[in-house]
């Protein structure tokens, strides 16, 4: 009895993660209606300034900083601050010598972590909407413009760009992402339509000045920047068009590193996250960001014990099948994992693998948060 109780709890919380929640955005999209996009024309537009975290970045950092002025945003309209976050190589003299008045550096002489050293470059900010970015990917053309238009509403707080990750050795991260980022884009996009997304592109962040809000290193602001000018009454969209294009270059080791880093820094934000958005003052978007993002971290878990209890009922024939359908989808993942840590392409299981790598990275994440395990240091991914 036990066991069936979890089984189908486990089936549920599942279903409604994966399935639910985004059929309950859709429904209430399709009740609202889909707001109109934006319509800023040329004066109208919004002064950037563009602030470009950066941490020994002296092989593309002048490539990063032409990409953003030559990006087709108005030449008034448009600044560069780099961040300079203890960078010990040519960075900061590449861009103090760079030549354009436009273009200035905020430089740490130790390494302090990538939301600190935003918030050194805000200082010396002069724009009315801060576009937060990195070294490691390029805007396509006109992007910058595209969510800039955005601010022509005053309701809007933060825009949240786009990211394609280039996988040019057909690396089973990079299909496996590919597929993931499909659904994942899907559940932003009807965020967004709702004015309240929950999370942003870490590599394409836009916000009004007034509603940045300076997070420590240790923190998820990706999580962090859009809950909080959406408490402060801004709506918080996704823009699709608007996109900063990488090269995709991880290991599956690296990019589990990656995930398991990122959900440790989403669990430890909430306690950040409460004080600064009550949760019982702001329950419509606190209800959204345990569905979208904390309740995958815990998927894990759930799946542990959806295998677990299902052990335990396999006198019965339906979970006898649902037990070999799970232990085939761990197969193709664990035999998707051993073909991408050779370097082979996995196919048909990529998105297998790299479901089963977010559920375990998600797993080990609380388990080193419960731990007292912190990431605050920002460091390049080699």
């Amino acid at each position: 009895m036990i066991a069936a109780i979890v089984f189908w709890a486990a089936v549920g919380l599942l279903v409604y993660t994966y399935l639910g929640y985004p059929l309950i955005l859709k429904l209430l999209v399709l009740a609202k209606g889909r707001p109109r996009p934006p319509v800023a024309e040329g004066d109208v537009l919004p002064r950037v300034t563009a602030l470009v975290v950066a941490h020994n970045e002296e092989a593309g950092i002048l490539d990063k900083i032409s990409n953003i002025l030559d990006n087709g945003y108005p030449d008034d309209l448009i600044e560069v601050i780099v961040c300079s976050d203890g960078s010990t190589d040519r960075t900061n003299d590449l861009v103090e010598s760079h030549g354009d008045p436009r273009v200035r550096l905020a430089a740490s002489p130790t390494n302090i972590g990538v939301n600190e050293a935003f918030s050194m470059g805000t200082g010396l900010a002069t724009g009315d909407v801060l576009l937060m970015t990195d070294s490691g990917g390029m805007f396509r053309q006109g992007a910058i413009e595209t969510a800039a238009r955005h601010f022509a509403d005053p309701r809007v707080g933060l825009v949240s760009g786009n990211i394609y990750y280039e996988n040019r050795s057909q690396s089973a991260i990079g299909s496996g992402y590919h597929g993931y980022w499909f659904i994942e884009t899907g559940v932003r996009q009807l965020e967004s339509d709702l004015g309240f997304s929950i999370v942003t592109v870490g590599i394409f962040e836009m916000i009004r000045r007034e509603a940045y809000l300076p997070v420590p290193s240790q923190y998820n602001n990706d999580m962090a920047a859009p809950i909080y000018a959406w408490s402060l009454g801004y709506r918080c969209r996704y823009e699709p068009a608007a996109v900063a294009v990488a090269i995709q270059k991880k290991t599956p080791s690296q990019d589990m590193q990656r995930r398991i880093r990122m959900a440790v820094r989403g669990w430890s934000s909430m306690p950040f996250i409460l004080k600064h958005v009550p949760l019982f003052r702001h329950l419509r978007i606190w209800a959204a960001l345990i569905s979208h993002k904390y309740l995958r971290w815990a998927g894990g878990f759930a799946l542990l014990s959806l295998l677990v209890a299902n052990a335990f009922l396999l006198h019965h024939w339906f979970y006898q099948i649902a037990f070999a359908g799970q232990a085939a989808f761990y197969l193709a993942g664990l035999a998707g994992w051993l073909l991408a840590s050779r370097g082979k392409r996995v196919g048909p299981i990529s998105l297998c693998f790299y479901f089963c790598l977010l559920q375990l990275g998600g797993m080990i994440g609380l388990i080193q948060t419960l731990a007292g395990r912190r990431y605050g240091v920002w460091k390049p991914v080699e």
